[in-house]
């Protein structure tokens, strides 16, 4: 019955940290048990199952080498409940609860659609589209970008991302510029993300100015343990985010994005849904052009969930709106 959750730890990145992290992608590939001797913890403890920790390089504003490990920086927050406070409208807060009229009869949730045209994943395009409609009647085109399953047993899945706020993407385009300048874009084939963010694909269909987090859980029918908290929009300040490199090796290419990492900020309002059900889907703000709105975001480990209660696995997705 208790569903607000308070005095939560939750891990941000120190003030003024600049953090370089180096992930192999190849981990993924390997199978669980291989994966606990690795990056992966596979056990039972719900605290720590399938939560994957990254050798990162922390550095300073200066470039000096930040002890991370000693300045994990936890700090506590009250995540609130969605279903009973009010958080105004998705334009207000930058995230909204969309429910289906009935939950969809999908089994490959990780085909990209953009590599194969019979994939599973653009049936649910087809319906959650016109819901996207509504929220932004003025987009002229809508690209989807991205998928992956966390929490499943897929060679490609990934693990939860517990405990640890932050944003996909960096908020600050003059600083992407810079990143991908000296970075490159590595290999990113279309739609890339990167390229959407850098305008490089703005043309008389439209200018990129949107992109959306697309939340949706899988397994089990109502997701009590490791839900989605977001951060209100309008509490986000543009000196609570720092830089977060990000390097992935693919063993024969790389990616490079920019991401944000978070600083404690003790006006944000946190938000989750409790109980949310395989046929709601939580839609929320990656990056918004010209402007600071978006939600930055963490699931967490629910500790007023009873023993026992089975772990969330969810598809998460990106869409990228044109105006």
């Amino acid at each position: 019955d208790e569903t607000d959750v308070n005095h939560y730890q939750m891990k941000f990145s120190p003030a003024g940290a600049v953090t370089e992290v180096h992930i192999s992608l190849l981990v993924t590939l390997m199978p669980c048990s291989v994966k606990k001797f690795f990056l992966f913890a596979c056990g039972k403890d719900r605290t720590v199952t399938k939560k994957k920790e990254y050798a990162a390089e922390v550095t300073d504003e200066n470039g000096n080498i930040v002890d991370y490990a000693h300045q994990r920086n936890f700090k506590p927050i009250n995540i609130a409940d969605a279903r009973k406070r009010d958080f105004g409208d998705f334009h207000e807060s930058g995230f909204t609860l969309i429910k289906l009229d009935e939950d969809i009869d999908i089994t490959d949730w990780r085909t990209p659609s953009h590599q194969n045209e019979g994939a599973e994943i653009r049936k649910f395009h087809r319906i959650m589209e016109p819901h996207i409609k509504k929220l932004y009647p003025d987009a002229k085109r809508m690209v989807w970008t991205y998928n992956v399953v966390r929490g499943g047993d897929g060679a490609l899945d990934q693990p939860r991302a517990v405990d640890g706020p932050h944003l996909d993407f960096h908020q600050n385009d003059t600083e992407r510029t810079k990143f991908h300048d000296k970075h490159g874009l590595g290999l990113c084939q279309d739609p890339c993300e990167a390229r959407l963010l850098l305008g490089q694909n703005n043309d008389d269909q439209g200018e990129f100015k949107v992109l959306l987090g697309v939340w949706k859980p899988i397994h089990p029918k109502k997701v009590c343990d490791f839900p989605l908290a977001l951060v209100d929009a309008r509490t986000f300040q543009p000196e609570d985010q720092g830089l977060n490199n990000l390097h992935f090796s693919l063993g024969f290419a790389s990616v490079h994005i920019l991401g944000g990492s978070v600083h404690h900020n003790p006006g944000h309002q946190w938000a989750y849904f409790p109980f949310q059900s395989t046929d709601e889907v939580l839609v929320f703000h990656q990056y918004s052009k010209d402007r600071l709105f978006a939600n930055a975001h963490s699931s967490f480990h629910n500790k007023n969930c009873p023993e026992g209660t089975e772990e969330r696995v969810s598809v998460e997705m990106r869409l990228a709106l044109f105006f």
